[in-house]
């Protein structure tokens, strides 16, 4: 749809409003809430939003999906993609120091924000590499 096409949509639009983002930390991920493991010890970075395509309201956003940008593997693919969030062997450099991040999640379970059985299974899903489904 061309811009003239969406000019006449949006010509019974009675007013605007203004939308918000949550505060990010350096990562792009949201600061604010409950920060469960999978944000904690994050693999990607994990947006509640979208960029829509050009062809469909460019430069608005989509809340009904989210975003899943994974970080570099390596130092060296993440300076040869210029990404400034460090790399997933620069954050854990073995899969034992990603269990090991995840298994402080026991804090959550000492505040009583997190069941000990979920821990657990948090735990044991970074041990078999599935708890942010996304694979090294």
């Amino acid at each position: 749809m061309g811009g003239a096409a969406a000019r006449r949509r949006l010509q019974g639009v009675k007013g605007a409003y203004t939308v918000l983002l949550p505060r990010v930390d350096a990562d792009g991920n949201a600061i604010g809430g409950l920060r469960m493991p999978v944000i904690e010890t994050p693999k990607a970075t994990y947006t509640s939003w979208n960029p829509r395509a050009e062809a469909f309201a460019p430069g608005a956003l989509c809340y009904s999906t989210g975003a899943v940008l994974p970080f570099a593997v390596t130092l060296a693919e993440r300076v040869a993609a210029s990404d400034p969030r460090p790399s997933l062997a620069e954050r854990c450099p073995t899969p034992a120091a990603y269990v090991a991040a995840v298994k402080a999640a026991e804090r959550l379970v000492a505040k009583r924000l997190l069941l000990p059985e979920d821990a657990v299974a948090m735990a044991v899903a970074a041990e078999a590499d599935s708890l942010a489904r996304l694979r090294r």
